[in-house]
């Protein structure tokens, strides 16, 4: 799954999707977060009807139009490829609105075999350390007469090899090529869109254990990305395959 990441500033994001630079998005914070969490506003890339790519502000947990409150969505920050074209909250979005969501990296935390209910938290990222672009799917629902609350899910799969050991889904990360496919006008129902989502390449992963300080949503600063030391327990499994 996908419960917290890292977002890079918004001239990061820009420059490296070559998006045209605007002034402030309203609603998204301009600078880089490293703690991302669900029911914040984070930012997310569309191609619009002119056929370019937008830089836009949507707010993390997906709120269907039928849904009786905003707060809906709070459970609904990841969809699982595999089943979203038949869930009536997702297979709208899935078939019509799909978008990426820019990150540095994600965190995960890994059951520790013989230690309770302890977790280790990790970070993981591309080898190269560069922007990657998970698939996510947006909605829209109208508050009142005027404003509309835009929110967003991101999809998920069942994790890549080389991180398998941390947890057993993962946030679908896009190639450059997957990544204009997912962005283009709906070629098929949803069931086309999420089987060509989960056919594509999955990428390789690093990894590294970081502080538990990443656990309180408060902290946001670069270092809790930053490597940790090794546990010092010596029953500590880790490469226990236990999912969260």
């Amino acid at each position: 799954m996908c419960g917290r990441f890292v977002q890079p500033d918004q001239g990061a994001i820009e420059r490296a999707w070559s998006i045209k630079p605007r002034d402030k998005i309203p609603l998204l914070p301009a600078e880089a977060r490293y703690n991302v969490t669900p029911g914040s506003y984070i930012a997310v890339i569309r191609r619009e009807a002119d056929d370019k790519m937008k830089l836009r502000a949507a707010r993390w947990g997906l709120v269907p139009p039928w849904a009786g409150g905003s707060e809906t969505g709070q459970s609904m920050i990841n969809a699982r490829a595999e089943t979203a074209a038949s869930k009536p909250a997702f297979r709208s979005s899935v078939a019509k609105r799909r978008c990426l969501v820019p990150a540095a990296g994600w965190y995960e935390w890994q059951r520790l075999s013989g230690s309770g209910n302890k977790k280790q938290p990790w970070f993981i990222y591309l080898p190269d350390e560069q922007l990657m672009a998970m698939a996510a799917i947006w909605e829209q629902k109208p508050l009142n007469a005027v404003d509309v609350l835009e929110t967003v899910s991101i999809l998920t799969r069942e994790a890549a090899p080389s991180i398998h050991h941390i947890h057993q889904r993962m946030p679908i990360v896009l190639n450059a090529n997957q990544q204009s496919a997912w962005l283009k006008a709906s070629q098929g129902g949803a069931e086309v869109q999420t089987e060509l989502a989960l056919n594509g390449a999955v990428l390789d992963f690093k990894a590294h254990q970081v502080s538990p300080r990443v656990n309180r949503p408060a902290n946001d600063d670069p270092e809790l990305c930053a490597p940790a030391q090794a546990q010092a327990n010596p029953q500590a499994d880790l490469w226990d395959n236990s999912a969260s």
